[in-house]
């Protein structure tokens, strides 16, 4: 017995699909920052694409996770084409403390630097 066969749903996400992440490690200052890049299914890397860059930016914050999502930048990613970057930089959690003392007497200038080299 089907309660609901949600055939509505089904014909309004027929054409929708879900943005790719891709997860990096980068190097910046000797140390192993994580990224994560939100990009559209069938990017075309030969084309120019407009990029936001997501930070938490609190001391002991953590823009890249494992947890599954989709919000706002899933809907940019998807129907706008743009790529979304998220940077855990110096001062992030859950990378060790070397990371999260960075910004110790430093704040507002080793986190900037870390997403400006990102950028780059």
């Amino acid at each position: 017995m089907t309660l609901e066969r949600n055939a509505e749903l089904r014909r309004a996400l027929i054409n929708r699909t879900i943005p790719r992440r891709d997860r990096r490690t980068v190097q910046i200052n000797n140390s192993g920052l994580r990224l994560e890049l939100i990009v559209p299914i069938d990017l075309d890397e030969t084309m120019d694409h407009p990029l936001l860059l997501l930070l938490d930016s609190a001391p002991g914050g953590q823009a890249v996770t494992d947890r599954f999502s989709l919000g706002w930048e899933s809907v940019l990613v998807s129907s706008d084409r743009v790529i979304v970057a998220r940077l855990d930089g110096r001062g992030s959690s859950f990378q060790g403390q070397k990371i999260l003392q960075a910004v110790r007497q430093n704040l507002g200038t080793v986190d900037v630097q870390d997403q400006i080299t990102a950028l780059q």
